[in-house]
C-alpha cells in the first residue's frame, strides 16, 4: 500500500508540469502504467469455487472531493446514468481499470451523450480469485443509476473520479436532489489547480 502511496505522489510531482487536464488524467491514472500487454476479462468470479480475495488500494487524493464544488470544477462530465452492460477488466498491474457501458439519461455539466464507456479503477483480476478496489468504492453494478462525476482521456474514455464519482441513486427523490445538489455545484465550481 505504501507502494500506491509513492507512486501517486510521484505522479503529483510529475504533473506540476503538465497542463489541467492531462494532470488530472495523470493522477486517475496514477499505479495503472504497465511496462507490457494488458489482458481484457469479464467482471465476476463465478467459475471459481476458491474464495475471493479481496485488496483495498489506499487512495490519496488530490483535492477534497466530498465538496461538490470541487468536484464539479475538477469533473469534466457530471451526468446521470445507467450501466446497461458487464465490465470488461484492464489488467495494468497495480491497479485494474473495469470499463463499463453506461447509458447518460441527463447531463448536468459536460457533452456525454447517448451511450458511453465509464472507466472505473478496480476490478476483478484477470485469471485470479482477487478484486481489486480502490478504498470505499465498489465496483458499478448492471442496471444500477449513478450520478457520475468524471474526466475523458482522448479515446472518449470517462475516468470516474475515485471514490465521489459514482454516487448510487437511490430513489427517485435521491435523484432530485443530486440533480439540485450538482446543477447548483455546476454553477459556481471551485476549479481544480495543479498547485494547490
Amino acid at each position: 500500500m505504501s507502494k500506491m502511496i509513492t507512486m501517486m505522489s510521484t505522479a503529483v510531482r510529475l504533473a506540476r508540469g503538465l497542463s489541467a487536464k492531462r494532470t488530472a488524467l495523470a493522477l486517475l491514472a496514477a499505479g495503472a502504467v504497465t511496462a507490457g500487454a494488458f489482458q481484457l476479462a469479464p467482471v465476476g468470479n463465478t467459475d471459481s469455487e476458491q474464495p475471493l480475495r479481496i485488496t483495498r488500494i489506499e487512495f490519496s487524493s488530490v483535492a477534497d472531493f466530498s465538496d461538490d464544488r470541487r468536484l464539479a470544477g475538477f469533473a469534466e462530465s457530471v451526468f446521470l446514468g445507467q450501466v446497461t452492460g458487464a465490465g470488461r477488466a484492464t489488467d495494468k498491474q497495480p491497479v485494474i481499470e473495469t470499463d463499463f457501458p453506461v447509458k447518460v439519461l441527463e447531463s448536468l455539466k459536460g457533452s456525454a451523450r447517448g451511450t458511453v464507456t465509464v472507466t472505473q479503477q478496480g476490478g476483478y483480476v484477470p485469471g485470479h480469485d482477487e478484486l481489486r478496489l480502490m478504498e470505499g468504492d465498489q465496483l458499478l453494478e448492471l442496471g444500477g443509476t449513478y450520478l457520475f462525476a468524471t474526466r475523458s482521456d482522448p479515446a472518449g474514455r470517462h475516468y470516474l473520479v475515485p471514490q465521489f464519482g459514482d454516487v448510487p441513486v437511490r430513489s427517485a427523490a435521491h435523484e432530485n436532489d443530486l440533480r439540485e445538489r450538482f446543477t447548483k455545484a455546476g454553477r459556481s465550481p471551485i476549479a481544480f489547480s495543479p498547485q494547490g
